[in-house]
């Protein structure tokens, strides 16, 4: 076995983050009438005027974002990068020059 390659049940230490996305607006516009009908806005898009007290509204629906459908995701991520990404394609990206990028395949 060369020194290079990976133990069969190497262990990779992993992080977990929790990622917070608003989804569809479930605001109902007519509670009033006792019916059910909501805006259509599709997920939540914070105003970024400037203001503090409007972060939490929505640009597209104007609703507060606690309205908006709450989806909690969590991601691992390993710790350190090993030296085998860069064989996988998943290390550094090369930048390449105009004139290669705009070259015509033969």
């Amino acid at each position: 076995m060369a020194n290079n390659q990976r133990k069969p049940f190497e262990l990779i230490e992993r992080e977990t983050r929790t990622v917070t996305i608003y989804k569809d607006c479930m605001r109902n516009h007519a509670s009033h009438l006792g019916l059910d009908i909501v805006d259509g806005c599709f997920e939540f898009a914070p105003k970024r005027n400037g203001h503090a007290d409007d972060e939490l509204n929505c640009e597209a629906c104007g609703c507060h974002r606690s309205f908006h459908r709450k989806e909690v995701m969590e991601k691992q991520i390993p710790l350190e990068s090993s030296d085998d990404e860069d064989e996988q394609g998943l290390g550094e990206v090369e930048d390449l020059d105009d004139d290669e990028v705009n070259k015509p395949k033969n």
